[in-house]
């Protein structure tokens, strides 16, 4: 086991300061017996670690990385670590991981780069944003039911089709639904037929060369929508959506249509006279 120094004033003996990391090949874990008031561990590149049980130890930490660690697959004993506050896991293999069914009470933020097919309870005090772009093999949002203060999630255009069940957010009162096109041009029928289940929806579009808007005007809960991304879109483009009664938020790429000057048409009213303005171009 190598240390690294977070602290150069502090004694030799890393693991007993509020900081430590654990990397390279071997990782001498029954260190960690005395470590009780570790604040911020790092475990990184520990290519045959295969548990981690004895994390439950370690009853004052609050951040933990655990980054390329393969053989690892099993992380429920987080759930037991009631002082988590940031937790970021990087698992480095394809197979699906194991992720706590409860997170503790006082996480407030998470990221996983992992197959998984569920998260974990988050608590309700979550808040901000939650990306689970790089999260793959995601069946359920059920997990995310209680926690109505994220304000945006992240996620795939073909994570949704796996989940098609979007009701756990339906009490979200704020919720941008940012979702990732991979490329493709619109939003396909179950993925409107998804989205359109939810009370309200703001949507952020991103990764695609060319849009295709139509769709969205089947989604009569369609209150803001967002297109500015590196890709500009087109009059042609915007048409469909402007006739949308509920559309109270409308932004796009700067230049995009430059005639209009301006990309951010922020109440219903400013819609709609971008639409006269569009028809007289």
């Amino acid at each position: 086991m190598i240390y690294r120094r977070q602290l150069a004033v502090r004694p030799a003996h890393a693991l007993l300061d509020n900081r430590a990391d654990l990397i390279h090949q071997s990782c001498d874990k029954s260190c960690l017996g005395r470590s009780a008031n570790l604040k911020q561990l790092r475990i990184a590149d520990c290519q045959s670690l295969s548990d981690i049980e004895e994390l439950e130890q370690l009853k004052s930490l609050e951040e933990l990385e655990i980054i390329n660690c393969p053989s690892l697959l099993d992380y429920t004993v987080l759930e037991r670590l009631l002082a988590l506050k940031n937790v970021e896991i990087r698992s480095g293999r394809m197979e699906q991981v194991k992720l706590p069914s409860r997170w503790p009470g006082s996480l407030c933020k998470l990221r996983v780069v992992a197959s998984t097919n569920q998260i974990g309870d988050l608590p309700s005090q979550f808040a901000g944003r939650l990306d689970l772009t790089t999260v793959t093999g995601l069946t359920t949002l059920d997990n995310l039911r209680s926690c109505s203060q994220i304000d945006e999630i992240r996620i795939r255009l073909s994570a949704i089709y796996k989940i098609k069940d979007l009701m756990p957010l339906s009490n979200y009162k704020n919720l941008w639904i940012y979702i990732e096109m991979e490329g493709e041009s619109c939003l396909s029928d179950s993925v409107i037929e998804s989205l359109s289940g939810l009370p309200s929806l703001r949507l952020r579009l991103d990764g695609y060369v060319s849009i295709n808007l139509s769709p969205l005007t089947n989604l009569p809960n369609l209150k803001a929508l967002d297109l500015d991304s590196y890709s500009c879109v087109t009059k042609a483009e915007l048409q469909p959506v402007l006739g949308m009664n509920a559309l109270e938020y409308l932004q796009f790429a700067p230049g995009s249509v430059p005639e209009l000057g301006g990309c951010t048409f922020a109440t219903a009213g400013k819609i709609a006279k971008l639409k006269l303005q569009l028809m007289t171009l």
